[in-house]
């Protein structure tokens, strides 16, 4: 997992949870707005490889499946 992925699916969890976020918030610090954003966070939730993850990434993988598992405002991408 690269710095650009673990920052994303840090900033999610941190941020999600505490209602809407916003598009001038998320274009500055990822290039993209909130549907892009809210996207790229449930492909890397889901699709992310385990097997070459550290304990403090797949620790972060964990929680971001978690909580992806338990919100309806974040789309599951279809494989």
């Amino acid at each position: 997992m690269d710095t650009f992925h673990r920052d994303l699916l840090t900033y999610m969890l941190l941020w999600g949870p505490h209602g809407k976020l916003y598009d001038e918030d998320l274009y500055p610090r990822f290039g993209m707005n909130v549907s892009q954003f809210r996207r790229r966070f449930s492909m890397l939730a889901t699709r992310l490889d385990q097997s070459e993850l550290d304990p403090a990434d797949l620790a972060l993988l964990a929680k971001a499946r978690l909580y992806l598992a338990n919100r309806s405002d974040v789309n599951v991408p279809q494989v």
